[in-house]
């Protein structure tokens, strides 16, 4: 059976903020996926971090220090398994219902290519720093090539 998608997250040196990271895909209410966790040669206690989470849809890459940042995204492209991907970090965190929310929208409309959602910004604390990047509103789509075009002048 097909795998519908992969959430690929992207780590280095970052520990502190990966259990809260990994935990936010692990509760997520959309469970049908590959966790792809993809780290850039950590130094710190990464591997243990990861290795100490028990779950059958985590496969863990560890690649060699000194490599350059693009190269776990797109590693993440390439080695993905899911019909969809996510490529997300280790310092974000998801919110509960954020993958269901994306998978559906994007089931409903089958051309679509991508999707973006509104993000939080919160300090290392977790205390909210700024509560949307974009004003909330109602869900958007765009025809093709029509977001880049007004991204720049919109601020989208």
């Amino acid at each position: 059976m097909a795998i519908p998608l992969t959430v690929a997250l992207l780590t280095y040196n970052r520990s502190h903020y990966l259990r809260e990271a990994m935990q936010g895909i692990l509760t997520q209410t959309y469970q049908d996926f590959e966790f792809l966790i993809l780290d850039n040669g950590s130094t710190d206690d990464t591997p243990a971090v990861v290795l100490g989470i028990h779950d059958r849809r985590i496969r863990y890459v560890r690649n060699p220090p000194g490599l350059e940042v693009l190269f776990n995204g797109i590693s993440a492209l390439k080695i993905a398994r899911g019909k969809r991907i996510i490529i997300t970090h280790d310092d974000d965190v998801m919110q509960p219902t954020m993958l269901a929310k994306q998978m559906a929208i994007m089931d409903a409309h089958p051309g679509m290519t991508a999707v973006w959602t509104n993000t939080s910004t919160i300090d290392q604390d977790g205390n909210t720093i700024q509560e949307y990047f974009t004003p909330p509103g109602r869900d958007r789509i765009y025809d093709r090539g029509e977001f880049i075009a007004r991204f720049p002048s919109e601020n989208l």
